[in-house]
């Protein structure tokens, strides 16, 4: 994003220099004034159109939204494929930059020991991190013994994206 923002602010004096060369050439040679603000408009909306998606992937992250690109429902899809994950609760998938993708999630399993739980955890992050490129995974794993039969139709709460 930081490069983004140099690269269009770049472009922006290059667009202003190249204006004010032009509308002087223009006054000099039809004594035409109005061309001067006509054309400052003009790059200020160019300007103003070209830094939109900028501020909006920037508000974005800021929020810490989930990135556009990637479909949460898809990624809960991927995660409850697996025989010993009954539920996916607290989903959250969000971005610090263009490159940092985070992920948490509570995953409600049916394991015996904490072996298969551990199984369980590196299955998830590898589908994750080969599926949306999740590379900064936290899943919370809760047996069965702790959270009981599910509900009939899912999770118990908090399930959120």
């Amino acid at each position: 994003l930081n490069v983004r923002g140099a690269l269009l602010h770049m472009m922006g004096d290059a667009l202003g220099s190249v204006g004010v060369f032009v509308s002087g050439v223009v006054v000099t040679f039809t004594s035409w004034n109005a061309v001067d603000p006509l054309v400052t408009l003009g790059i200020a909306a160019l300007i103003a159109v070209a830094s939109w998606p900028l501020l909006r992937d920037s508000a974005r992250v800021l929020l810490e939204a989930s990135p556009t690109h990637i479909d949460v429902g898809a990624v809960r899809a991927r995660l409850l494929t697996h025989e010993s994950v009954a539920c996916v609760a607290d989903l959250h998938i969000w971005a610090l930059g263009a490159d940092d993708l985070l992920c948490s999630a509570v995953l409600h399993v049916y394991v015996d020991d904490l072996h298969a739980a551990a199984e369980v955890s590196a299955w998830a992050k590898h589908a994750l991190g080969e599926g949306w490129g999740l590379t900064h995974t936290t899943l919370e794993l809760v047996p069965e013994a702790e959270h009981g039969p599910l509900p009939a139709g899912g999770c118990l709460s908090g399930e959120t994206v």
